[in-house]
């Protein structure tokens, strides 16, 4: 079989012959796909691509409508009703229906091979159905926002949509764990060649993490709403950062061709190499998430931002580490879930750490 390679894949040709079609409008929603098993139109509630509504045939009719609450709840198709039953990652476990007796079984393995199913239900949200990861048969595949993963390489068959980051800045940023930085459009003014990590699915994580867009691998649960909380909270720190930080860079004359807010993103999150290696450290963090071409000569012109606005870009940190730290204890207290460690890690003994949490309920 062989792929057209873009960012979103309209066309499979298949080795012992025969071809899948798909289009997409301008919001990278997959609106209708030809395949053997015939054609399908996708209608979707608002702009949202995992807010799949209906499907429709080629003659417009409705062949399936999905009710969604927190995540896809149930199908409606040939005039009945099922209901669907997820394990904690929110892969179909069963069908039921509408007089509540089972009418479909499932069972995968980690990475998404369907093992053995009962039933006759025709359900394209098996494999963690509940994030609307939609079922390709045919192609052995799962379609997942703007990307398709291929259950049998465990890896998605697109680069990821965010561009090419040079190795450095992927390794010290991911590092960090600072996800805004590599999801904001500095992407696409870096360039490097394409490492495994761009086709990576759920960092090899699959029985932990899940990704219903294929951009961003998420845990489900307590936890990854902690993760959203605290990269949005970090994401509200920007005027402070900009008011000091962006007129130093302007006085030492450093082109910088980026948009505001995208500047402020990589300064926040190099604050940790800062409070690790000082000035010189986070003059070269910067240096490279900005993408500056004479880095050698520019970070010692960089550093001396880091001793005139460390107190900025630090208590902004702090006042989001310590709402993340009480967010983790109670995901780890309540739910069994663990968090990540933020970027630069958590606070040795103060309130941005869970134990101090944990200690103080004692």
């Amino acid at each position: 079989m062989t792929f057209t390679q873009v960012p979103l894949l309209p066309r499979i040709d298949f080795a012992a012959g025969g071809n899948s079609y798909y289009d997409y409008d301008a919001d990278s929603k997959r609106v209708s796909q030809r395949t053997a098993e015939g054609f399908r139109q996708f209608v979707y509630q608002g702009p949202d691509m995992l807010a799949l509504q209906m499907e429709r045939d080629e003659s417009e009719e409705t062949v399936a409508q999905y009710t969604m609450g927190a995540g896809l709840e149930a199908m409606h198709r040939d005039g009945d009703s099922s209901f669907y039953h997820y394990n904690h990652l929110g892969t179909a476990l069963a069908l039921t229906g509408a007089n509540e007796a089972v009418t479909d079984t499932y069972r995968h393995d980690a990475w998404g091979v369907l093992l053995a199913s009962t039933g006759s239900n025709l359900n394209p949200h098996t494999y963690v159905g509940r994030e609307r990861y939609y079922r390709m048969p045919e192609a052995e595949m799962y379609h997942l926002g703007f990307r398709d993963y291929a259950q049998g390489l465990g890896r998605f068959m697109t680069v990821d949509p965010i561009g090419r980051f040079p190795n450095v800045v992927l390794n010290r940023l991911s590092k960090l764990g600072y996800l805004p930085i590599l999801r904001s459009p500095i992407g696409a003014s870096l360039s490097g060649r394409a490492t495994q990590m761009e086709y990576g699915f759920v960092e090899n994580r699959p029985a932990a993490m899940v990704d219903p867009a294929g951009l961003q691998p998420l845990r489900p649960g307590l936890a990854n709403e902690c993760d959203e909380r605290y990269q949005r909270c970090i994401s509200d720190q920007v005027s402070p950062i900009i008011d000091c930080v962006l007129p130093l860079l302007k006085d030492l004359a450093i082109p910088l061709p980026y948009d505001w807010k995208v500047f402020a993103l990589c300064a926040v999150g190099c604050v940790p190499v800062g409070v690790g290696s000082g000035g010189i450290g986070y003059g070269k963090c910067l240096a490279l998430c900005l993408g500056i071409s004479d880095i050698i000569s520019n970070i010692l012109s960089i550093a001396p931002v880091w001793y005139f606005c460390n107190r900025e870009l630090k208590e902004g940190r702090e006042s989001c580490l310590f709402a993340y730290a009480h967010c983790c204890y109670r995901a780890e207290t309540y739910c069994g879930e663990a968090c990540d460690e933020p970027p630069g890690g958590w606070d040795d003994r103060g309130p941005g750490n869970p134990d101090w949490w944990k200690r103080r309920r004692r």
